[in-house]
């Protein structure tokens, strides 16, 4: 299951990277990042929350410490605006997402939802070169969760947190 995640993530990026800028394709790997972190929160399990944020913690910490051990001295790197086509590069890898969500849902491992977040957390760092600061990350990743959650109780729609 980890080689076909890492496979549709990584076409996702070859596609989208052919199309836009790499500030705009950070901007598309957030985006699905935050597909991820919202259907795991639509699940409605705060602990697979708390859990999910803290796996990208750690990734970072991990990262940071890896730098550190080859003696680099490595600065948080600022996440980039959205550009022209951030939009078309969400989109592709939101679409990369829900088709490997789709075949975790079917499996039914939840430990390969975690494992979609972490390797969208190393591409994000690839194509940043560098790692974000983790509250700029999580700052991001929570991005408008309040309008979300108000569309999806107003029209009674559990997939308005989605859009």
């Amino acid at each position: 299951m980890n080689n076909m995640i890492e496979f549709v993530i990584d076409h996702g990026m070859t596609v989208a990277s052919s199309k836009v800028s790499n500030a705009d394709l950070a901007c598309g790997v957030l985006g699905a990042l935050r597909r991820v972190r919202g259907v795991v929160q639509e699940v409605g399990d705060p602990n697979a929350l708390s859990v999910l944020d803290g796996g990208l913690r750690d990734r970072l910490l991990v990262k940071g410490l890896r730098s550190a051990c080859r003696g680099e001295k490595d600065r948080p790197v600022a996440l980039p605006q959205m550009g022209p086509g951030a939009g078309v590069a969400e989109m592709i890898m939101t679409n990369a997402v829900d088709y490997c969500l789709t075949v975790v849902a079917n499996d039914g491992r939840a430990t390969d939802v975690f494992r979609v977040a972490v390797v969208l957390l190393d591409r994000l760092m690839e194509s940043l070169n560098g790692a974000p600061e983790l509250s700029d990350l999580i700052a991001q990743l929570t991005l408008n969760e309040e309008s979300y959650a108000d569309a999806a109780r107003s029209d009674g729609s559990k997939l308005a947190y989605l859009n």
